[in-house]
């Protein structure tokens, strides 16, 4: 028995130290395909990661080359927006400076427009007190002919329209004078007078319509022609001869006045003259005279201040 039983205790001996050696096979096969599939692991895991790395190294220099790309971007619009910054600072100046300009030339008008409006207003002032007359004047006379001359006028301005004065000038007689029909040129007692000088001296009145810029105008002179002296051809002797020979002489002249501030006008103006003209005759020794009525036209153009 206690050999059989010995054989039972070594059965089981063998048995439980094969069972033994068979797990501990087992453990170390599983411990070795465990370590190759952790080695294999391990492996992969690095490759992943060394990928991983080479990916993370590129997309690092795309991204820094993006950022390179990104800040060069950046630069030239921010360049770009200074220029553009520039352009628009320098058009706003130049805006600015256009818009002063145009004010400056809006309130320069505006004043000027005030002012004309001032000086050419419907609504004058009246200007009372001293006033002067400066006129040029060409005419012709039926028998005198051509003349022209220049006279200063002088007088009271009772207000815009009205004008009461002295007058006085010089008048040159640019033809040789034609005779009358009642005298011959060819009888030798008749006398011819020659070109000369004389000195108009008259009243002047003169009403201007309206106290607009532009004002329609009539004036009326009255008053002598004096002649210091007066030569005349004797038909006889060929001899010359003087004789003092004054006469009245008339006027109405219609015009147009362009007032050019509330003191000073420029006109223009047509006048109709009446002139008496005398005439010798008896070898022009003074004893006989014929005076004759002439007519004769104006232009005339003057300043009024």
């Amino acid at each position: 028995m206690k050999r059989l039983l010995l054989i039972c205790i070594a059965i089981f001996a063998m048995q439980t130290l094969s069972a033994q050696m068979i797990t501990s096979a087992r453990v170390i096969e599983i411990e070795d395909n465990s370590k190759k599939k952790a080695q294999e692991a391990e492996k992969k895991a690095q490759k992943e990661r060394e990928q991983a790395e080479k990916k993370a190294k590129e997309e690092q220099k795309r991204a820094q080359e993006t950022e390179k790309k990104v800040q060069k971007e950046r630069e030239q619009a921010e360049k770009k927006a200074k220029e553009e910054q520039k352009r628009a600072q320098e058009t706003e100046k130049k805006v600015q400076k256009e818009r002063e300009q145009a004010e400056r030339e809006k309130r320069e008008l505006a004043q000027k427009e005030t002012k004309q409006k001032k000086i050419l207003s419907p609504k004058m002032k009246s200007v009372r007190g001293y006033g002067q007359f400066v006129q040029y004047s060409y005419g012709y006379n039926q028998y005198l002919g051509s003349s022209m001359g220049l006279n200063y006028i002088g007088g009271y301005r009772f207000n815009a329209n009205l004008f009461l004065g002295i007058g006085a000038g010089v008048q040159y007689a640019l033809d040789n004078v034609t005779l009358p029909s009642s005298m011959s040129e060819s009888d030798p007692m008749t006398c011819l007078p020659t070109t000369d000088w004389n000195i108009p001296v008259f009243g002047y009145f003169r009403i201007d319509f309206s106290k607009k810029s532009w004002t329609p105008f009539v004036a009326l002179s009255a008053g002598m022609r004096l002649v210091t002296e007066k030569k005349y051809l004797d038909r006889i002797g060929d001899n010359g001869k003087w004789h003092k020979s004054n006469g009245f002489i008339g006027e109405v002249i219609l015009g147009i006045d362009k007032r050019l501030s509330n003191k000073l006008s420029l006109y223009l103006g047509v006048g109709y003259k009446l002139e008496n003209v005398a005439f010798g005759n008896y070898a022009c020794k003074g004893n006989w005279l014929e005076y004759h009525w002439a007519h004769g036209m104006d232009i005339t153009i003057g300043l009024k201040f």
